[in-house]
């Protein structure tokens, strides 16, 4: 027969439970933030951008698409496969690379796995079919997405690249 009994000396008050439930309740506090900072240790960072189509000392015109190489060191730690999306944001004259009005025209997906390291970015501006067809800015972006849903969960800053073009 089996002896279900507390062993001698041990009893477990509500004083008793309600310690229990503070220290775990205070060790799940501790885990949070390890758990919540491993998706902060995500970055990317644009290293540099050229013009591949022509250098970028020349204008870039409306008319056909550019070609950029961007060089992206990268750290992906909130999951094991993403895909790092590097995309041509177009802004209309005036605007500098700033502001609520702008469009994705062109862009790169490259899958990524859990780790760091580094790629170069082929990344097309569909310049033959610009959404400002009187000119503007470019600038370039950078964001993780889900390679499933697609959906997107870390997006970088815009960087301080940003390039004008004319018709």
């Amino acid at each position: 027969m089996l002896n279900r009994s507390m062993p001698t000396g041990f009893s477990l008050t509500m004083s008793n439970k309600h310690m229990i439930t503070s220290v775990l309740l205070a060790l799940a506090g501790l885990l949070f933030p390890l758990t919540v900072r491993a998706q902060y240790d995500d970055s990317a960072n644009i290293q540099s951008v050229l013009g591949l189509t022509h250098s970028l000392d020349r204008s870039i015109a409306i008319g056909r698409p550019f070609t950029f190489i961007i060089p992206v060191r990268y750290s992906l730690s909130s999951m094991d496969i993403a895909n790092l999306n590097v995309y041509v944001e177009e802004y209309p004259q005036g605007s500098g690379c700033g502001g609520p009005v702008h469009s994705t025209n062109g862009g790169s997906t490259t899958q990524i796995t859990r780790g760091s390291g580094q790629l170069y970015a082929r990344v097309t501006w569909n310049g033959s079919n610009p959404v400002y067809s009187d000119g503007g800015f470019l600038s370039i972006g950078v964001t993780f997405s889900d390679p499933r849903t697609r959906m997107v969960f870390r997006s970088f800053p815009k960087w301080r690249y940003c390039f004008p073009f004319f018709p």
